[in-house]
């Protein structure tokens, strides 16, 4: 079975008698090792796929499996836990929080965990190196630049270990190198094993995952 199974999904929005359709019959699969991109116009039902990818939403109808469990069959406890272990997430505005530094940022999601302070500290400087981040580890978030923030939020997806990793434009606030820079490193961690799915206007971006996922009306009209 693929990482990711999405059957006859769809998400809908009731107002009264009227239904409208964020996301229509979709179906995809994502295995292991890709780094898929899903494209599409503002509106098109793109951030509507990735949060019920992430489990910040549950879909109106249609199956969606990760890593062989329905998230939408567990209680919300159970689902906080699966997002905690199992998801990693980079948004385009990062979301640090500016009272922590970056170490403490990192660790984040390892004290949810509950993880012993020592384990979580060795683990999260462990990829704050992957990131080249290591000399900054002290640093408060508004003491770096834009890209170096979003390398410290890349370093907080990945120090789980998860199994997949969400990402919503995550070039889109910066400069044209800094974004190649961020893209370059996202494609390492592919390289070593990891799965990516982002959601993207950049063709640069786009063109540079194993597939693309076009999204028009809440519908799949390409998956090339």
């Amino acid at each position: 079975m693929a990482l990711i199974e999405v059957q006859n999904l769809s998400k809908i929005y009731r107002n009264c008698e009227n239904l409208t359709y964020a996301l229509k019959n979709i179906h995809m699969s994502v295995e292991q090792g890709e780094m898929v991109a899903i494209t599409g116009p503002s509106g098109s039902g793109k951030s509507s796929l990735l949060n019920i990818l992430g489990c910040l939403d549950v879909q109106s109808e249609g199956k969606y499996t990760l890593n062989s469990v329905s998230p939408q069959q567990l209680s919300r406890s159970q689902l906080a836990q699966l997002r905690n272990r199992e998801i990693g997430f980079i948004f385009q505005h990062n979301i640090l929080l500016s009272t922590y530094n970056v170490l403490e940022n990192v660790q984040l999601p390892l004290q949810y965990r509950k993880i012993r302070k020592s384990d979580r500290k060795e683990m999260a400087l462990n990829v704050i190196k992957l990131v080249g981040m290591e000399s900054q580890a002290k640093k408060y978030p508004h003491q770096l630049s834009g890209g170096q923030q979003q390398r410290v939020a890349i370093a907080r997806a990945l120090v789980g270990t998860p199994s997949i990793i969400l990402a919503d434009e995550p070039t889109g606030a910066l400069d044209q190198n800094t974004g190649r820079h961020v893209l370059g490193l996202l494609k390492n961690l592919v390289d070593a094993g990891s799965t990516i799915i982002i959601v993207t206007h950049d063709h640069e971006v786009s063109s540079q995952c194993n597939r693309i996922v076009k999204i028009v009306d809440g519908e799949i009209v390409a998956n090339i």
